[in-house]
């Protein structure tokens, strides 16, 4: 469908049988659903055409009406923390009707329920973020990571996307559990704790620490149509996911700590591979680390790291491993010594 048409379709300038194709194409796919509706987001908050005063008005104005804070970002370290509001994926009963060929923006404060808007939160390299959900959870965001959740939550389930590493400290309501979705289809159901998750997508594991509470582990399974429970944690639980290999641990409070440290700067490697450490310390800093010989990848490392700068830890692996490094602007290369 050509992007011109479906913009007029949106501001209501399509004549009926333009109307009528755009109709056709968006119930023919998902795909194209949301490819409308992204062209939506833009036209009512600003993009290839800038929003109008009062379509801004207009979206505020929808926000507001939750009578609590909706949500709020708060210490924020280092660099930018991404926002997108977006909208709800089944946008065909959003359509106007043909007798109501009106702009987008003239009917979203009237008939779009607030837990059909999603915001999505991303905290690049070098950086980490304290969040707060609509309903008062806390959630601390590390470095690339991308937190999406809805600008309200539904009254049955709190749906929250998360790829990356998270330490999520849930409010506790037992009639509306809230559902995380991570990678390879995992998710977690919890109705209020504490607990760290740290699911990378260029990572092979997703790893869960359970340290209050209790959390279930669940499975999304296409074939069966049908969402399992894999696990039920219990506190000081560590659940390692590889592949369909799953391993739960009992660790000590010592361990448990360490886990989450880096919400506070700190950061433990007990007998990490080479490969791990420098992934860690890529997103720490918001530098680019190459290896020229792979075989420095067969060493492990066990340190604490600080706040020392890129610099000051590449020295100190120099010492506890035979490898020496270049440096240009944020880019390191790794070779044997």
């Amino acid at each position: 469908m050509d992007r011109l048409t479906l913009l007029d379709y949106i501001n209501g300038r399509t004549n009926p049988e333009d109307t009528a194709a755009v109709r056709k194409w968006a119930e023919q796919s998902r795909e194209n659903r949301a490819y409308l509706e992204s062209l939506m987001g833009v036209m009512a908050i600003g993009g290839s055409k800038k929003a109008t005063e009062e379509e801004y008005k207009s979206f505020m104005k929808l926000v507001r009406r939750k009578k609590t804070a909706v949500w709020r970002t708060v210490a924020s370290i280092a660099a930018a923390i991404v926002f997108v509001v977006s909208l709800a994926w089944n946008v065909i009963s959003f359509i106007p009707k043909e007798d109501q060929q009106q702009p987008y923006a003239a009917y979203l404060d009237n008939q779009l329920p607030l837990d059909s808007l999603t915001q999505e939160i991303y905290v690049s390299r070098g950086a980490r973020s304290k969040v707060t959900l609509p309903d008062g959870s806390t959630v601390w965001l590390n470095s690339d990571s991308r937190l999406r959740f809805p600008v309200a939550f539904a009254s049955d389930k709190r749906s929250v996307e998360l790829s990356g590493e998270a330490y999520f400290d849930v409010v506790k309501n037992e009639q509306c559990p809230m559902l995380i979705s991570l990678k390879n289809n995992y998710m977690i159901e919890v109705l209020g704790t504490q607990f760290n998750v740290r699911a990378y997508e260029d990572e092979e594991d997703v790893q869960t620490a359970l340290y209050s509470g209790v959390i279930n582990l669940l499975k999304d399974d296409a074939e069966k149509q049908s969402v399992d429970k894999v696990l039920n944690m219990q506190p000081n639980d560590v659940c390692i996911v590889k592949e369909q290999t799953i391993r739960v641990q009992k660790s000590t409070e010592e361990r448990m700590a360490r886990i989450a440290a880096w919400k506070d700067g700190s950061v433990y490697f007990d007998n990490t591979p080479l490969g791990e450490v420098l992934k860690s310390i890529e997103r720490h800093h918001g530098v680019n680390i190459h290896v020229s010989d792979q075989s420095i990848l067969n060493y492990s490392i066990t340190a604490r790291f600080d706040d020392e700068s890129a610099v000051q830890i590449m020295n100190m692996l120099r010492y506890i491993a035979p490898i020496d490094y270049r440096m240009e602007g944020k880019e390191f290369t790794l070779f044997r010594r």
